[in-house]
């Protein structure tokens, strides 16, 4: 635990600059405003057709990326990056996949063989299965493919050993952070994610017992972040070490804040520093597994908290 506290100091002093915080602190608040005002992305965005849906998420995700990389540009030793066809190249495939995983909805598909009363509980429950085939696994190919000589194997999936205490120390931490969380209007609004999806309607319409119907919900819910570290922890941080150093991290935290936008601001102001946290130990410790463990055990945390206020 004191080990990865020391990298996240250590990497803050090294990086820290008054003009890069101010800068990308200015730039969050305004979008953060402007999400929440007008209802950017929930109301706008993912109501778009698939074909304009999809150019609309890539840039959703990467403008944020590239305002956060001008900010940290003049501090970076690698001043041509944009010059390299290997910049532009994963951008646009990795930002790419991304878009084509938070595009497809299934609802044209399956609309005439799914019960409309399902629809909600099955499509998040599949989505997050599906993340596995549609993010993971082609980033994985890519990685051992063309990425030999990146510092995480596999973006970060593949590890030999792997010490899980630290990780746990620092989710009981969290955990305080969670339960203060807990008592915010909007998280109480929006957790446990099963219960708003309906999931306990749908285990009594199909005659499936609640707590079996909760735990494969949950399972599902878990590799969701599995997909989520792989990309965030995983491609932006070891496939971009090599242009930006240290500041990598930054920018990876801005076009994370977004993946947020469609959950309570709380969470997504709160997604800078736990993106920033988890980055920096990503890039420490060369792999993706110990955010996983952090960002499920948070997830399954936030699920529990919102039970728990549900019953008082």
């Amino acid at each position: 635990m004191k080990s990865l506290l020391i990298e996240v100091i250590n990497h803050f002093r090294s990086t820290f600059r008054w003009s890069v915080m101010v800068m990308i602190f200015m730039v969050m608040t305004a979008f953060i405003y402007f999400n929440y005002r007008l209802d950017f992305e929930d109301g706008m965005v993912d109501t778009l057709p698939f074909n304009y849906r999809v150019p609309a998420m890539f840039l959703f995700h990467l403008v944020p990326y590239l305002l956060t990389v001008l900010i940290i540009a003049p501090f970076i030793e690698n001043k041509s990056w944009y010059k390299t066809k290997g910049f532009w190249l994963r951008i646009f495939i990795g930002f790419g996949l991304l878009a084509l995983d938070r595009s497809i909805q299934f609802r044209e598909l399956l609309s005439s063989y799914i019960d409309i009363a399902d629809w909600s509980f099955l499509y998040s429950f599949s989505k997050r299965i599906l993340s596995l085939i549609t993010l993971v696994f082609p980033l994985y190919i890519i990685s051992l493919f063309f990425e030999k000589s990146i510092p995480g194997r596999g973006y970060g999936l593949i590890v030999k050993r792997f010490d899980v205490r630290p990780y746990l120390i620092l989710l009981s931490l969290a955990g305080i952070g969670i339960v203060i969380g807990g008592f915010f209007r909007d998280i109480q609004d929006y957790y446990p994610r099963y219960l708003e999806l309906g999931g306990t309607a749908f285990a009594r319409r199909h005659e499936i017992p609640d707590w079996l119907n909760v735990l494969v919900y949950e399972l599902a819910y878990g590799t969701d972040f599995i997909s989520v570290e792989m990309f965030f922890r995983g491609f932006l941080i070891y496939g971009f070490v090599r242009y930006f150093g240290p500041y990598v991290v930054f920018p990876m935290i801005a076009t994370y804040c977004f993946l947020h936008f469609g959950k309570p601001m709380t969470e997504a102001i709160s997604s800078l520093f736990g993106g920033y946290i988890l980055g920096v130990i990503s890039l420490k410790s060369k792999t993706i597994w110990g955010g996983v463990l952090i960002h499920v055990g948070i997830a399954w945390l936030m699920e529990f908290i919102g039970y728990l206020f549900r019953t008082i």
